[in-house]
């Protein structure tokens, strides 16, 4: 409905038609149900299950340096998985990754992410297990689901974790912490537009209680 509207009502600004046989059309849209994200309580969960992975008698560092990167820079399963070892910057006072796009139209999704210092031991040890060549995570998307599925069930939380589920919390967590809203529109990588929804939804999620 939205589409047809939005359509004809452009049209019509145009004068290739007379008038918008849409505009009589009263359209009532469908209000979605928020998103999930991860509690406080939870993420603590989480956190403390990769760390019993990394500090385990056969150490894994990938599930710590998953869930850590992903809550810090709130970023989607597929930037995760195109993340390339040349775009990982150690210099300066903090570390960042480089998200890029193939697509020249999706470059404006294109941005640079810091991650806490504290991340690069755990960075250097997982280089040293998995032996990238490439890509931070050469595995496929579904193998990263399973990280996290199996990282969930140690932490014996009431769902699977998914990437939607941790860029949702960081978000929350980063609006509760009174991050500039254009500043967090930036880091997710979203438009103006797409923008206005996800503000509405976090200002909902943030709310005390929910």
């Amino acid at each position: 409905m939205t589409t047809l509207k939005n359509f004809f009502g452009w049209l019509a600004s145009i004068k290739a038609i007379p008038h918008d046989p849409s505009a009589a059309i009263v359209h009532t849209r469908v209000k979605t149900a928020l998103p999930v994200y991860l509690h406080d309580e939870h993420v603590e969960k989480l956190l403390d299950a990769a760390e019993r992975k990394l500090n385990a008698a056969k150490p894994d560092p990938r599930p710590y340096l998953l869930a850590h990167l992903v809550l810090q820079t709130g970023i989607k399963k597929a930037e995760c998985v195109n993340i390339a070892l040349r775009d990982i910057d150690r210099s300066g006072n903090q570390p960042s990754i480089l998200i890029r796009y193939s697509n020249p139209r999706m470059q404006h999704k294109e941005r640079k992410l810091a991650f806490a210092a504290e991340l690069l031991p755990v960075l250097d040890q997982y280089l040293e297990k998995y032996q990238p060549q490439e890509n931070l995570f050469e595995c496929t998307p579904r193998n990263l689901e399973y990280v996290l599925a199996d990282l969930s069930e140690t932490a014996g939380l009431p769902q699977q974790v998914s990437f939607e589920m941790l860029r949702w919390t960081s978000a929350v967590r980063d609006y509760r912490d009174g991050m500039d809203h254009d500043h967090l529109r930036l880091k997710m990588g979203l438009s103006k537009i797409t923008w206005r929804e996800t503000s509405e939804k976090l200002a909902k999620l943030a709310e005390p209680g929910l």
